[in-house]
């Protein structure tokens, strides 16, 4: 249904003089234009081209620009096979252990208190940042993704609750935590072995 959504809403741009994504079939595979032969591996490799294609036309990007990437469901990484792989979300990376049995509602929670007594410690910290994004880890660790703004926010957190942990939650800058568990981080880059 994707598929013939993005197919009409090119075909009614183009009526309207807008230029388009367009496909060439190769020999012997025309009738794919017109049909539905799904789970057919062909059909299903130019499916999934055509509406890679008309998505990286519509927020302006070429095909190109996404070669030898992989991006992961809920993952960190776009994982890339042609160079160093790039954090998915730019900003304030905050490690929080000690979550095991504990839902995201708790996670926020427990985040929003120890926010907020960190602000009252600091009479300087700027408002608390209520739009961060949570990528857990595993079951019992996640990070919280802050902007760049709430990195002083973010570094007394980790100042405040490294010996005693807050909530039954110990804290890490994400930066740290990415160099602690990186044990190839001091070997030349161009060294570093690409699979584990």
């Amino acid at each position: 249904q994707v598929y013939k959504v993005l197919k009409q809403e090119a075909e009614e741009a183009l009526s309207c003089g807008q230029a388009i994504v367009k496909f060439n079939l190769a020999e012997g595979h025309e009738r794919y234009d017109n049909s539905a032969s799904f789970h057919e591996a062909g059909y299903d490799a130019f499916i999934t081209g055509c509406v890679f294609a008309y998505m990286c036309d519509a927020v302006g990007r070429r095909p190109d620009e996404f070669n030898g990437h992989l991006m992961m469901f809920r993952g960190l990484y776009n994982f890339n096979l042609l160079g160093d792989d790039e954090l998915l979300t730019k900003g304030t990376y905050l490690h929080i252990k000690g979550l095991k049995g504990r839902g995201v509602q708790d996670l926020q929670d427990s985040l929003q208190v120890v926010l907020k007594d960190v602000a009252k410690k600091h009479q300087n910290c700027e408002q608390l940042p209520t739009d961060y994004e949570i990528k857990w880890v595993d079951d019992d660790s996640a990070f919280a993704i802050f902007s760049e703004k709430a990195r002083e926010l973010v570094d007394m957190v980790c100042a405040e609750t490294e010996v005693t942990g807050a909530n039954g939650l110990n804290f890490t800058l994400g930066e740290h935590w990415f160099a602690a568990s990186n044990p190839d981080a001091d070997l030349p880059p161009r060294k570093r072995p690409r699979l584990s």
